[in-house]
């Protein structure tokens, strides 16, 4: 809400997805856009379950899972901060009046950005194992085929 004060918006509504009022818990978590984003990079991390809806579970969920050995405590917390991040940037994006991003070029992004962050971190593709299914990051792994559903498979 407190862009539309700043910005004496009329428009409640999400930017990301147009459907529902804007707030930390839909921009981040319900928003059909944002749940796509973070749902991918779960699933490209091998974790399986379905997003929680509220930032304060996701944030529980986090301290809870992530307090094993240091490359998952790390690919889970740099999972989270970089979604958050893009998913912020390209909603500020948005206000500001620049082009739209779909759903899969953020995700490109957010990948791109946690390879290198990951790399500079001197961790390796067998270091995190999510990274052996990324296309994006060639130079770390060779390719594994992906199923026809995802969204970086240029087949499927």
């Amino acid at each position: 809400m407190d862009r539309l004060w700043f910005l004496h918006l009329n428009d409640t509504r999400c930017l990301l997805c147009h459907a529902n009022p804007e707030n930390v818990n839909h921009l981040f978590f319900s928003c059909s856009y944002s749940s796509w984003v973070w749902s991918t990079i779960l699933r490209h991390s091998s974790i399986r379950r379905k997003p929680k809806k509220l930032l304060s579970d996701e944030e529980k969920w986090i301290r809870n899972n992530s307090s094993g050995d240091y490359q998952s405590s790390i690919g889970i917390k740099l999972d989270f901060s970089t979604t958050i991040n893009h998913l912020w940037k390209e909603r500020n994006d948005r206000i500001h009046g620049n082009q739209p991003n779909h759903e899969t070029q953020i995700l490109h992004q957010i990948v791109f950005a946690i390879g290198s962050r990951l790399r500079s971190l001197g961790l390796h593709a067998r270091d995190r194992k999510r990274l052996l299914s990324d296309p994006l990051l060639p130079t770390l792994t060779a390719p594994v085929s992906l199923p026809s559903s995802d969204p970086f498979n240029a087949n499927g």
